[in-house]
């Protein structure tokens, strides 16, 4: 659910997150979907839209609730295979081609994964 259906707009203005966060840094609203959750692992997907920016199209809204089963399924495989100990290569080497920046924390926040993207956010300070 995108953050502006959460909240009623007189909230929303009111809010300290939304505005001396989101809005600062160019974000006018945003979703999050939780793709899994266990006793040891929560993924969740963010999407965030830019301050002035066109609305989303429906037909990418349509397309993006077409791939959100088969990443649940990806990141429940990737918990089962973390809790195995088991590390890819090539899902890193995936994680590379990606433009967006992905960090992967544990449940304490500290970084345990991330992409050359997310290092390049990070090394410049905008993480």
């Amino acid at each position: 659910m995108w953050v502006s259906q959460c909240m009623p707009a007189s909230e929303l203005r009111r809010n300290e997150w939304y505005n001396d966060y989101l809005l600062k840094i160019g974000v006018d609203d945003g979703l999050g979907v939780r793709l899994f959750e266990s006793a040891s692992h929560s993924v969740v997907f963010g999407l965030s839209h830019g301050l002035g920016e066109l609305p989303f199209a429906e037909a990418s809204i349509v397309m993006l609730r077409e791939i959100l089963e088969p990443l649940s399924k990806a990141a429940r495989l990737h918990s089962q295979l973390h809790n195995l100990n088991w590390r890819s290569s090539v899902a890193l080497r995936a994680l590379d081609q990606l433009a967006a920046g992905v960090i992967v924390t544990d449940g304490e926040g500290r970084v345990i994964e991330l992409n050359r993207a997310a290092e390049r956010i990070v090394r410049r300070g905008g993480g």
